[in-house]
Parts: C-alpha cells; structure tokens; sequence
C-alpha cells in the first residue's frame, strides 16, 4: 500500500501562524506551544484531512485517568507500595486503594460476559 502523502506545500512554502485564517490560526498556535516548529504544518494537516467539516476536541481528562489508574495497577501489582504510589502520583491513600481495588480492564470485560 502506497503511503498517503499529507502534504502537498513544501515546508519552505508554508504561510506564517499570523496568516492563517481564523481557527487554523488558534490550531497551529496552540500545537506551536508543544511542538516548536510544527504548528502550521499541522493546522494545514487538519484543515486539508477534515475540509470543511466542524470539529469537536473532546476533553481527554478521562484518558489520562485511565492511563494513571492503569500506571498505578501495575505499579502496585509489582510490588510499590500504596504510600510510595500516593507520593508519586499526588493521590491521598484511600483514592489509590480505590484505584488498586477495582478490577482491571480484562477481568471487567470477562465477568460483563457471564
């Protein structure tokens, strides 16, 4: 399978964040914060994959929950202690005991089966 080219404007060609139009300007401005250099690459990226359709960005506060949670799990699993993992992770001791309490992910999904 060919790989799908995203971009047809070579980079020397690409306009400046300040000239982008409207929300492209707000995309590549706030991706320019994280990736130095890669702001307007990206904004044109989105703009020519989702032309004209209206997007929604979705909070991801509750990926980054599960991901911890996930992280704490298998800390513990290994042996960490809950004290250490409550340091770590910024957490009182009864959220990670919570946290280490609840099944995880694969053992949930087998008992939704029975």
């Amino acid at each position: 399978m060919a790989e799908k080219k995203l971009l047809s404007i070579p980079d020397e060609y690409l306009p400046a964040i300040e000239d982008l139009p409207g929300d492209l300007r707000l995309v590549a401005s706030a991706v320019e914060q994280y990736l130095p250099g890669l702001g307007c690459k990206v904004a044109v990226i989105l703009a020519t994959e989702y032309r004209g359709q209206n997007l929604y960005f979705r909070g991801v506060d509750y990926l980054e929950k599960q991901i911890r949670d996930e992280a704490i799990r298998t800390e513990y699993d290994q042996g960490a202690r809950i004290i250490e993992l409550g340091l770590k992770w910024n957490l009182c001791r009864s959220a990670v005991e919570k946290i280490v309490a609840r099944p995880d992910q694969v053992e949930a999904r087998q008992l939704r089966m029975f």
